[in-house]
């Protein structure tokens, strides 16, 4: 299945929702990933004591290594709409599915063309985009939204953790449409 990342906007309208119970303690967990970069691991786990000021520290589950991460301003907004006690964590599985729900309930109902393999054969299809979102969404869409931001991919690969460029770019999910509208507003272009 393909790989998708939530714009800014996106990510803005889940933030927006009018949520309570689980819902919204899955939503805040999720923005959490997907202004800090981090993976489900560490973002699931996350707390106030993680935060010093406007700088989020943790040391990483999957590579035991400590990243140091500004605080965005949607990170620090949930964090107080929480009063710093972030709720609990739930299952991967469980987590991925209600995701969906939230993806729909903020309106991200754009069709995504996504490949299949069937019986050994690739066969296109079209789906809802909140269908693909998943834990690893907000991870990919930080680094996808800081990378269109110009942030030099080195300094993204500091708070990602990527140890080279190749993997770091896997997560970068721009279109062919999106490249050509950024690169048309460059000096060679014009």
């Amino acid at each position: 299945m393909d790989k998708i990342y939530l714009t800014l906007d996106e990510i803005k309208a889940i933030f927006d929702l009018e949520l309570d119970g689980t819902l919204a303690k899955i939503r805040d967990r999720f923005l959490i990933g997907c202004v800090t970069g981090l993976r489900f691991s560490d973002y699931s786990r996350f707390n106030g004591e993680h935060l010093s000021g406007n700088i989020v520290k943790i040391l990483t589950k999957k590579v035991n290594r400590e990243v140091v991460i500004p605080a965005h301003r949607l990170l620090l907004v949930t964090l107080e709409r929480n009063n710093n006690i972030l709720p609990e964590s739930y299952t991967l599985r469980y987590y991925n599915m209600m995701l969906k729900i939230i993806g729909s309930m903020a309106g991200i109902n754009d069709f995504v063309k996504i490949e299949e393999k069937i019986e050994g054969t690739v066969v296109n299809k079209l789906v809802r985009k909140f269908e693909l979102i998943t834990t690893h969404t907000a991870r990919r869409s930080f680094a996808t939204n800081a990378y269109l931001a110009k942030i030099p991919v080195a300094k993204i690969m500091l708070i990602t953790g990527h140890s080279t460029e190749t993997a770091f770019f896997r997560y970068i999910r721009i279109s062919k449409m999106e490249n050509a509208q950024e690169l048309a507003n460059h000096e060679f272009f014009r």
